[in-house]
């Protein structure tokens, strides 16, 4: 049974203009870096401000290309049923907002691949993996 996730999905080729690089094997790590960066940036602000976000690998519902999703909700933004989620308003902070705009596409909903266990920052500092808070 599938499952999804509602959120923005960092974008390489955005990451790469970000970084005015070509997004090639000779640019992969820096762009990799700034990808984990920004997961980086978002669970320490969690930490910081309290807001619960996941963090999800997974694709575009039309698509196979893989992509790593942050999401605003905790497990709000998780959930099996495709189209109740596509109607799920879900609110961002600003810093969310603001990285989207420069690196990331969406916000949409995705498909987590089959192998990962989305992981759920708390908004304090346990970061745990969703099948941990019931959504398996």
């Amino acid at each position: 049974m599938s499952r999804y996730v509602k959120g923005y999905a960092i974008d390489r080729r955005k990451v790469a203009e970000y970084l005015e690089l070509v997004d090639d094997d000779d640019n992969c790590d820096k762009i990799s870096n700034t990808i984990l960066d920004a997961i980086t940036f978002v669970r320490d602000r969690s930490v910081a401000t309290g807001n619960k976000h996941t963090f999800a690998v997974g694709h575009p519902i039309d698509s196979k290309d893989t992509v790593h999703i942050i999401s605003s909700a905790g497990l709000d933004a998780l959930s099996r049923n495709l189209d109740e989620l596509k109607r799920r308003v879900l609110e961002h902070p600003d810093y969310v907002k603001e990285l989207a705009e420069i690196i990331c596409s969406g916000q949409d909903v995705f498909e987590i691949v089959e192998w990962d266990d989305p992981l759920v920052s708390l908004g304090n500092t346990k970061l745990t993996v969703a099948s941990n808070l019931g959504f398996c």
